[in-house]
This record gives C-alpha cells, structure tokens and sequence, in this order.
C-alpha cells in the first residue's frame, strides 16, 4: 500500500484548505502558492526542502484543465477539484541503531573479460522498477548499452546492505550509491584508455560504446577493449559504491521523523460527474503534474501516476473494511470492491523535473508520492459540482445523498468574491 498514513491526513488538509478558502472568497491555487515553502529553506520543525517544482505542477494543471474557464461555472453536477502533496524519498531514519555509520544503500559493481556489467544490490524489485534503474544509472555513467548489464537484486548471499523497498527511497538512495560505484570503475577505465592511446586520464568520456578523449575525439578505444585493458595482470574489475544522507533536523523528541534528503511535489485537478437522480459518480478525467526531480524512465513513472490515481480512486469509491464485530464482512476481492477499467478516468500525465541537487542525475521519488492528490482533488471537485461538502471516505451514493439532504440540496458553490480575484491577478506568493 502507497504512503500509508501520509494520504488519509493530507486528504483531510487539503479538504480543509479548500473548505477555508471558499470561506474567505480565495482561489485555491493563490492560496497553496503563497503558504507553499520556497526551494531551499526549512521548515519550522526543521524539515529542510531542497528542489520544489509545486509552482510549475500547478501552472500545468491549471493551464491543461482550463480552470479559470471552468471552475464554478461548469452544469449543476460537474466540478473540478485541486489537490496537491508532497512526499519523502526514503526516510533519513537509521533504522539500525545499534549499527552507527551502516549506509541506507550499497552497490557491488562487476565487471569481467567479456566487459559485461553485473550489478549487485539489495533493493527488492518489487515491480517498480528498481531493477531498471539501478542499470539505466550505471549505463548513463558508464556510456554502454542496457543489454550490457545484469542486476542481481533481493539476494541476501550476494548482495550487500540496503535497508529495503519502502518510502519511496530506492531510485534516490540506491541510485545514488549505483552512481558512485559506476564513477569509481569509470576512473579506472579512463586510466586504462589513456595508457592505449594517449592522453589526460581525467578528459576521458563515455558515450556509445566507446571511450574518447574530449580534447581530441580521434583519440578513442571501444567500452570493450578499455575493460581488458584495465583488467590486465589484475582480473576482474570490482568497485562499490555507498549512500548516507547527512544529519537533518533538530534535537528535539521526533525530530527526525518525516525527516527526507528531498521531497517530491505533485499538484493534480479532478473532473467529476454526479448523477442528480441516483448520487452516483465518477470521476471522468484527471490532469496530474509530478515534480520527480529528474525522470530517469519516463515509462516507469507514468505508469506509477497511473497506478496511484487508481489506487486512490479506490478509497474515494468504495474501499472499506466492514466488520459485524469482530469478524470482517469483506475478506476478499469480490466483497472488498476495487475500481476496474471501467471506472478508470482519462489521464494526462506532466512530468515536471525540477533536479534536484543531491539525487542520482537530479531525481526524486515517484513510487507513492503520486498517490497523495488524487484524494482530495476528487473530494474537491465533488464539491465543485453539486455544493456538498464530504469529509468521510469512501463517499458511496448512500452517503453522499445523505449529505445532500442534510446540507440543503444540490447546488452549486458560490463562485469567487472580488477578493480572490485581486489575489489571482496579482499572482499572491509567499516571500
């Protein structure tokens, strides 16, 4: 399960946002400008933000829904609904305590005679990818093709220490120590290059294969034949590389819970459809822009967005535990309901790349972070469309109606107040 215990609460604050800036006539995308935390700063309690790419995620959104056009204006029964998060990639948590200096993540790099690449690390593949991205940052440093390389991950008689697949940490924390393993055998083979044709060790580049002389490109010598250089009279070439995040935070009780080396941003808008008759709905589009800091398999992190708007899509529609004292009433997936196809809205993805400082080529995590907006953006737009104001989840026909009764009947919100207008104009942002 996605960012268990992040998504619940953000839901319930970005409901609240909204809830607060229809009280004071604001536009919710001014709102979330000018309270948002600024690239590079701290937080109050010590949570220390590096890259933010939240402007341009909403600039998108806002831009490709034509919000401003639509927003309060659309038929009684269609909304549009803002959502935004942010989330850790991979916790700066120790988790080994009595163990003081064991890094979040280590890498064994290989390479043998036939100049192909084992990679040994022990971040579970566990169908998001990691494996691909522990060989696409080796062959981006290394300048050799995919089919080179092979990763043997999720061995413990092999692999060497990572603390595991969870908060996001993977591409971040093992990328990283992928990419130090990498550099530390690319200098041995510029070394090698250098002794076969010449030149500074240190001007040596990777690209295509080969291994050049960026001072003068005629100077080359293939991947290949730069390996068994490097591998005379000593066998094989074997590096590892490492990854610890510096201290954060303060000293204080829990200071170093949520504590993150970066944080992912996301903005999402929601289109909903509600049925007047029935209070049956659906959400028929989403417009969703991700600040992954740099995208490495721009595939992979699609299909994350994708699988996380499901997901989410799933508690806001019927997701429940239902329980007749203490035996649960709905055990399986034929009683626990979870979205098809069918119930799968149109998607446009925008992926913003903020690059971040101190991951692996600038990126950031993109494995639970997509999940947090959908939540209330749906909630939000339900809103939008027929005036109700939800705060339980899933919201069912049954518990919708019930709110429209209680709330007085379908209707739309008041749209914006002069106030908010100014603040739109003027682009209201936090110092």
């Amino acid at each position: 399960m996605r960012g268990h215990g992040a998504v619940n609460s953000r839901c319930s604050l970005e409901v609240l946002i909204d809830e607060a800036c229809e009280e004071l006539g604001l536009d919710p995308f001014a709102v979330r400008l000018q309270n948002m935390m600024p690239p590079y700063s701290h937080t109050i309690n010590d949570f220390r933000i590096t890259s933010n790419g939240l402007p341009e995620c909403l600039d998108k959104v806002r831009t490709a829904s034509r919000w401003d056009e639509r927003w309060r204006k659309m038929p009684l029964g269609k909304g549009l609904g803002l959502g935004c998060g942010f989330y850790i990639s991979g916790s700066n948590l120790p988790i080994h305590w009595d163990v003081p200096g064991m890094p979040q993540s280590t890498v064994h790099l290989k390479i043998d005679m036939d100049a192909g690449v084992t990679v040994h690390t022990g971040a579970a593949e566990i169908g998001q990818g990691s494996d691909t991205v522990a060989a696409m940052v080796v062959a981006e440093v290394l300048g050799i093709r995919l089919d080179r390389i092979r990763v043997y991950s999720q061995n413990t008689d092999t692999a060497p220490i990572d603390l595991g697949s969870y908060s996001s940490r993977v591409t971040f924390m093992m990328g990283n120590a992928a990419r130090k393993a990498a550099e530390e055998v690319r200098r041995e083979l510029q070394q090698a290059a250098a002794a076969v044709v010449g030149g500074q060790p240190e001007l040596f580049l990777f690209q295509d294969e080969m291994v050049f002389d960026a001072s003068n490109p005629s100077r080359r010598v293939s991947f290949t034949d730069a390996v068994r250089k490097a591998m005379d009279h000593k066998g094989a070439l074997v590096a590892r590389g490492s990854f610890n995040s510096t201290k954060m935070g303060g000293d204080f009780k829990g200071a170093t819970a949520g504590l993150a080396p970066a944080y992912s941003m996301n903005a999402y808008v929601a289109e909903v459809d509600v049925d007047l008759d029935t209070a049956q709905w659906r959400c028929t589009k989403v417009w969703a822009a991700h600040d992954c800091g740099k995208v490495l398999n721009r595939l992979s992190v699609e299909g994350q967005i994708e699988g996380s708007i499901h997901m989410g899509l799933g508690q806001v529609y019927s997701e429940s535990l239902e329980y007749r004292g203490p035996n649960l009433r709905n055990p399986n997936l034929l009683d626990y309901k979870i979205p098809t196809s069918i119930e799968m809205p149109d998607v446009e993805t925008f992926l913003v790349e903020s690059n971040d400082a101190e991951g692996p080529f600038g990126a950031k995590e993109a494995g639970e972070g997509p999940l947090l907006p959908i939540l209330p953006a749906v909630v939000n737009a339900i809103h939008d469309a027929v005036g109700v104001r939800m705060h339980e989840l899933p919201i069912t026909p049954d518990r919708l109606h019930d709110q429209m009764r209680l709330q007085g009947g379908w209707k739309k919100p008041t749209p914006l107040g002069k106030a908010a207008a100014v603040a739109v104009k003027r682009g209201v942002r936090r110092p």
